[in-house]
């Protein structure tokens, strides 16, 4: 998990290879983008200066596919990680490339087992070091109040979007006798997709005063959509 992003090659020369006894080490991505159901919304770059020092952290947000939307039950429990998924929900945070803290949201807001889809990457650099209070062993940083303050939002959004769509995952395992079909499925898909595009573009009081008017003239195709 620490070193993911070398083993896979997304980070280096090319793949990292680690062996235990002989057996070589896969990478656990935790954000599962091999899941097709898996949502990202648009990365965001802050600036940050601390003393003489200054650089950029980047900030990447997934949403996770709840038990019914993963490929297999065993990609399911394999996704909850070592902390298992209310534990496993918060920020990863990684400096240049290395994973270095895991789990928990930086007290920008506390773990609910409703949102425990919600996963999120902050990324910087050496040169952030001090700003990031980074200690020798490299396993524990403290994030900056500066952008505690600037990704507040961001979280709290795609937190939104995980809540949405862990209560309609377990609305639809509450009624055991009637399948889901795949065109409701993907129409839960498209109105998170609409509401994760609504916030991107700063319209999510439009949104949902459509989603409003939509409950009002089409309550079936809302249901559909899961507004």
């Amino acid at each position: 998990m620490v070193f993911h992003k070398f083993l896979s090659g997304e980070v280096g020369q090319g793949p990292l290879v680690i062996t235990v006894n002989g057996q070589k080490l896969i990478p656990w991505d935790p954000f599962a983008r091999a899941e097709k159901a898996t949502q990202e919304l648009v990365e965001q770059v802050f600036e940050i200066e601390h003393g003489d020092a200054s650089g950029v952290v980047t900030l990447r947000r997934y949403v996770l596919p709840g038990r019914d939307q993963f490929s297999s039950q065993a990609e399911f429990d394999r996704m909850s990680g070592p902390l298992k998924w209310n534990r496993q929900q918060g920020l990863y945070i990684y400096r240049a490339g290395r994973l270095v803290q895991w789990g928990g949201w930086a007290a920008v807001r506390s773990i609910d087992e409703h949102t425990k889809l919600a996963r999120a990457s902050l990324e910087f650099d050496t040169d952030l070091d001090e700003a990031f209070n980074i200690n020798v062993a490299k396993m524990r940083v403290t994030v900056p109040s500066e952008l505690r303050q600037m990704i507040e939002r961001p979280i709290n959004e795609i937190c939104s979007l995980a809540d949405d769509l862990y209560r309609k995952s377990s609305n639809s395992k509450g009624d055991r006798d009637r399948p889901v079909s795949d065109n409701f499925s993907a129409g839960l898909d498209v109105g998170l997709a609409l509401k994760a595009a609504a916030m991107d573009a700063g319209e999510i009081g439009a949104f949902k005063k459509i989603a409003a008017e939509l409950r009002k003239s089409d309550p079936k195709i809302a249901k559909v959509l899961g507004l």
